[in-house]
């Protein structure tokens, strides 16, 4: 090599540290990523195994189908290799899309209060139900910025004030005569459809703002 075309020692320093500065960044944004997505990934997780325990099958995005064909394919694979999934699991890449808390069987000592806390993790879900199962409190949908369908009857629930916070919600069914108040709803401006069945609501002015 030529004299000419050595590279000088100082641009090869400021090269180095150029790809070093670099490395630091993409390093920080990756563990930024992780930092975020980790505790979500197992709050999730949390909630599909609490689910599983009582034999339902949690439904994920990758196994919704299209709106206009209205069914989904439950046996779908995740889109990423197997290895993967058998690795870390489905919640790091996935999101839990509905479930159904529906006419659970229950052992005596779990039919006096169901806990539902764990749901807190499925924190982008779409489509909830809770029907027929004993369950008194629903705090646990608070986080559910995502959901867009919820339908609660024949629980023990009376206080649903929690729904002023699904601000992306379109469609409400409430078939609970235990349920007597309604929140304000007026911040949920993607509202659609109300179903009130059953239910001994005192005033239906919440409706109206």
């Amino acid at each position: 090599m030529e004299s000419g075309d050595r590279i000088p020692k100082r641009s090869w320093r400021r090269w180095a540290s150029f790809r070093l500065n670099a490395l630091l960044v993409v390093m920080a944004i990756i563990a930024g990523w992780l930092a975020w997505i980790v505790p979500r990934a197992r709050q999730q997780k949390e909630a599909a195994d609490w689910y599983r325990r009582y034999s339902r099958i949690p439904v994920y995005d990758y196994q919704v189908g299209e709106p206009a064909k209205g069914s989904h394919d439950y046996d779908a694979a995740p889109p990423f290799p197997r290895w993967i999934q058998e690795w870390i699991g489905v919640d790091y890449f996935c999101n839990l899309e509905e479930l159904y808390v529906v006419s659970f069987e229950l052992k005596q000592e779990e039919r006096d209060r169901l806990d539902v806390s764990q749901l807190a993790g499925a924190r982008r879900l779409r489509t909830l139900q809770i029907f027929n199962v004993p369950v008194t409190d629903i705090k646990a949908i608070r986080n559910m910025s995502e959901l867009e369908s919820l339908t609660i009857g024949m629980t023990d629930v009376e206080d649903v004030s929690v729904l002023k916070y699904l601000t992306k919600l379109k469609r409400l069914q409430l078939l609970d005569d235990k349920i007597k108040v309604l929140p304000s709803l007026h911040r949920l401006s993607q509202l659609e459809s109300v179903k009130l069945n059953g239910c001994s609501i005192r005033s239906l002015e919440p409706l109206t703002n």
